[in-house]
């Protein structure tokens, strides 16, 4: 392992990726850009995976890897923001592909532009097979206002941005969960000076059923809205309104997710109050009624009922009687 100082560290969290992970590791090692280093977690790993990331470590000086017992995947990405020694930091993901220039592209917009503190790139979702076209639009860099970066397709993903390192003091992802780069992303953006953003598609992300994200799970979307209203909360400490209101429309969507098998608002509100704190669970119950279009009384009386013991109680001996839970 070399003890060069790189301007760039590019971190990847691993688990289990035997699949996609050379593939996606020379898309790393194929870079044009070349003051960077590679900083691997293996968290947990029980295929292949903590063996290709060896090999990798061993051939290529500039890459190192981490083996840990499994903590998940926030877990993982704190231990490498706190490994990471350069000014810079770029996330990858171990399935996906990044283009040969993204270094390249999203460094020489920084270079350029000593204000900035991000810079940013397209994402391309592909097939879990197939070619990637890697042609180039000529797209310049732009300056995205904070109360515009929601706007940004797949904006919350911290893959394919390049964070001056400073931004993520006293920033945990937060463990156990998943959506945990929800928490996060926006406050990096918060705290930057300027972003650059370009249309230019570098980053491919690999669809396939085995990904996180696509594997359906309950809990998830608890956790999606448990993340998305202490967001709004935080939001609102700051005084980003915009962010706010964008916040509280993707609540919305939350809900709708949750409610895709069940129409009944009295089973959300369980399984919710199930998988959250109290305190917690009365913030996202206050969210979820200021968003129905209903007189303040009926509103307030809704609120009352939803957090009462008695509901809870009724809920659950309903619930168990039609064999739900």
């Amino acid at each position: 392992m070399s003890t060069k100082k790189y301007r760039i560290s590019v971190l990847i969290p691993v688990f289990n990726a035997q699949k996609f992970l050379e593939e996606s590791l020379n898309s790393v090692v194929s870079q044009t850009y070349r003051d960077f280093e590679c900083i691997i977690v293996d968290d947990g790993s029980t295929d292949s995976t903590a063996e290709i990331c060896d090999r990798y470590a061993k051939e290529y000086e500039n890459f190192r890897v981490i083996h840990q017992e499994n903590k998940g995947v926030s877990a993982a990405r704190n231990l490498l923001v706190s490994e990471a020694e350069s000014e810079w930091i770029l996330f990858h993901d171990a399935d996906d592909i990044i283009h040969p220039r993204t270094l390249e592209l999203l460094n020489s917009a920084l270079e350029a532009d000593a204000e900035a503190d991000i810079s940013a790139g397209t994402y391309k979702p592909v097939k879990s097979t197939g070619e990637i076209n890697y042609e180039l639009k000529g797209s310049s860099f732009k300056e995205i206002p904070f109360d515009d970066v929601y706007k940004m397709p797949v904006w919350s993903a911290p893959c394919c941005k390049l964070f001056r390192k400073t931004l993520f003091e006293g920033l945990k992802y937060p463990e156990g969960m998943v959506h945990e780069d929800e928490a996060v992303t926006w406050k990096l953006f918060y705290r930057a000076k300027k972003i650059l953003r370009t249309e230019e598609e570098l980053y491919f992300y690999r669809q396939h059923e085995d990904s996180i994200i696509h594997t359906p799970d309950e809990k998830k979307f608890i956790y999606k809205w448990s993340i998305i209203s202490q967001n709004i909360r935080e939001a609102e400490k700051l005084g980003a309104l915009k962010f706010k209101e964008a916040q509280m429309f993707r609540l919305r969507f939350a809900l709708d997710h949750l409610l895709e098998k069940q129409s009944d608002d009295n089973w959300f509100m369980y399984v919710l109050g199930k998988n959250l704190s109290r305190r917690t669970y009365k913030h996202c119950v206050r969210d979820y009624i200021s968003l129905e279009k209903e007189p303040l009384k009926a509103r307030i009386r809704k609120y009352l009922y939803y957090t009462s013991k008695t509901f809870r109680f009724l809920r659950q001996f309903h619930l168990k009687i039609k064999g739900t839970f």
